[in-house]
C-alpha cells in the first residue's frame, strides 16, 4: 500500500518521540529480563527510533542507517510497525525490520559452537553440548556403563558437527531417528565407520561407500551407486534439499572424472514434517573398471526455515481482518468463531491465513511444515494455553489457511493469540567435497 502524507501533517520530534517511549514501554519487551548491555541497547534504540521522526530528511536516513548499523541485536527492541503513530515512522521500521531479520536468518543458519575443556562423562558432556548450541540430543539408546564413560575434549568456540565428530572418534554414532526425528547417540556400527563426511557450517555431508556394478561382460561399462546423506543441527528446520545430478562428479585417484548416469537429471527432497536429513543414492556411469577409492564432488541447496519469531494478535474481539508481517511471512486472523460442544463446554476456533513471499509453485511443493508451528493463547500474566487440534481450510497460491481449536475457554479478555513463525526462507548453497570414498564390486547378473 502507498501513503501519500505531506511533511506538514507530521508531527514535531518531541511529540512524537514522547508517543514512541510510550509505545516501546508498553510493548512486549517488557517482558524481556534486560541485563545492562540489553538496557543500554533498549535506550540506544528508542532514542534512534525517536529521531525517525525528526524535522529534516538528513536526521531521518541518518537515524535509520544506525538503527540497521546495531544488527540483528536491535531486533527485540523494535516495536511492532503497526503500533507506531505516524505513516512515516512506521513505513521505516518496517524496511529496518525486514533488513534485520534477512541478517539474523543468515546467521542463524551458520554454525552454532561450543566451548567446554577437560575430562568429562558422557553424561556431563552432552548436556553442555545441548546446551551451549541450542541442539536437544537424546541419551536413551546409551547404557549406564556408556554414560559413565570418560571424554578429554578442548573445544574453544569449535563448531557443533566438529564437536560431534570428536565424540564419534571415541566409538559412538549420532545419527536422527527414523520414526521420532530425535537426534541420538548410540554406539558406533560398522556402517558407521564405512562413511566419510565434510562437515558445512551447520550440515554435515556424509557419504559412502561406492559399489561397482560391470553393466555388460562384453564391456568395461561400470555404474557406481554413491549414497548421499545431508544432514543439518537439530535445531533448524530444513524444507526441501534442491540439486542436479549435472553438478555431480566422481574423480579417480589419476584425475579422471566420471560423470552422472542420468545426465541432466534434477533431485528434490522434501524435509518439511521434522525431519532433519535428506537421503538419496546418486549414480555415476564410468567407461571403465573403477575399484579404487574416487573422491566425491558436487554442490546442492537447501531451502530452510529462519528466525522463528511471534506474530502476535490482540484484542481478539475485534481482530478479525487483521494482518501481521514478520520478515517474509504475513499471518492473517481471518475469524474468531465462539462455541460451544454438545456437553456444553465452550471453546473457540481461530482461523487464519499465513503466506511466505516465495513463489506459489516452490511453497506448495513443501508446505506441510507450515502445520507444525507452534500457536498458542498467552494471558497477560504469561500462562500459555496451546492448541488442542487443527484443520486444513485451503492449500493453494502460496498461502495455507488452518482453524485452531481451543478447549474449555469462553473469555478471552486480555488474551492474545500467538502464532510462532520463521519469517524467512532461505536457500543454503552446499559444496561437497570428499575424498577417499571405498569402492567395493558387485556381480550383475544377466
Amino acid at each position: 500500500m502507498q501513503w501519500n502524507v505531506p511533511m506538514v501533517a507530521l508531527r514535531s520530534a518531541a511529540v512524537i518521540s514522547t508517543l514512541l517511549i510510550a509505545l516501546l514501554a508498553s510493548s512486549d519487551i517488557r517482558a524481556q529480563p534486560l541485563d545492562k548491555s540489553n538496557a543500554a541497547d533498549r535506550t540506544r534504540v528508542r532514542d534512534l527510533i525517536g529521531a525517525l521522526g525528526s524535522d529534516t530528511r538528513a536526521a531521518r536516513r541518518q537515524a535509520e542507517r544506525d538503527l540497521v548499523s546495531l544488527g540483528p541485536a536491535a531486533l527485540p527492541h523494535l516495536p511492532a510497525p503497526e503500533l507506531l503513530p505516524t505513516v512515516s515512522v512506521k513505513q521505516a521500521v518496517r524496511r529496518i525490520r525486514v533488513t534485520l531479520e534477512h541478517q539474523a536468518a543468515e546467521q542463524s543458519v551458520k554454525a552454532s559452537t561450543v566451548t567446554l575443556g577437560g575430562d568429562r562423562t558422557l553424561a556431563e558432556l552432552i548436556p553442555q553440548l545441548a546446551k551451549q548450541t541450542g541442539n536437544t540430543i537424546s541419551l536413551e539408546k546409551l547404557t549406564a556403563r556408556q554414560l559413565k564413560s570418560s571424554h578429554s575434549v578442548n573445544w574453544n568456540e569449535t563448531p557443533f558437527w566438529s564437536a560431534i565428530r570428536d565424540i564419534e572418534s571415541s566409538g559412538f554414532a549420532f545419527r536422527f531417528a527414523a520414526e521420532s526425528g530425535a537426534f541420538e547417540i548410540r554406539p558406533r556400527s560398522e556402517s558407521d565407520a564405512a562413511l566419510r563426511q565434510t562437515i558445512q557450517n551447520s550440515f554435515r555431508i556424509r557419504a559412502g561407500p561406492v559399489v561397482a556394478r560391470t553393466i555388460s561382460a562384453d564391456d568395461d561399462q561400470t555404474v557406481l551407486n554413491c549414497p548421499l546423506s545431508i544432514e543439518c543441527e537439530p535445531r533448524l528446520r530444513p524444507l526441501l534439499l534442491r540439486m542436479s545430478t549435472n553438478d555431480f562428479q566422481l574423480k579417480s585417484p589419476d584425475g579422471t572424472s566420471v560423470g552422472p548416469f542420468n545426465a541432466d537429471g534434477r533431485i528434490e527432497l522434501p524435509l518439511g514434517d521434522g525431519g532433519r536429513e535428506a537421503r538419496t543414492d546418486l549414480a555415476f556411469l564410468s567407461e571403465r573398471v573403477v575399484d579404487k577409492s574416487v573422491k566425491l564432488i558436487g554442490k546442492v541447496t537447501v531451502l530452510t526455515a529462519a528466525l522463528e519469531q511471534p506474530v502476535v494478535f490482540r484484542d481478539l474481539d475485534s481482530a478479525s481482518g487483521t494482518s501481521r508481517r514478520r520478515g517474509g511471512v504475513t499471518a492473517t486472523l481471518r475469524k474468531l468463531t465462539r462455541r460451544r460442544s454438545r456437553s456444553d463446554e465452550p471453546f473457540v476456533h481461530i482461523e487464519i491465513g499465513v503466506s511466505y513471499d516465495v513463489g506459489a509453485n516452490a511453497f506448495e511443493s513443501h508446505q506441510t511444515w507450515v502445520f507444525h508451528n507452534r500457536v498458542f493463547l498467552e494471558s497477560k500474566d504469561g500462562d500459555r494455553l496451546s492448541a488442542d487440534g487443527f484443520e486444513t481450510l485451503f492449500q493453494g497460491d502460496g498461502t495455507v489457511g488452518v482453524v485452531y481449536r481451543f478447549a474449555n475457554l469462553d473469555d478471552l479478555q486480555d488474551m492474545k493469540f500467538v502464532y510462532m513463525a520463521p519469517t524467512l526462507l532461505i536457500s543454503v548453497p552446499l559444496q561437497i567435497e570428499i575424498d577417499d570414498l571405498e569402492v567395493s564390486r558387485a556381480t550383475t547378473r544377466r
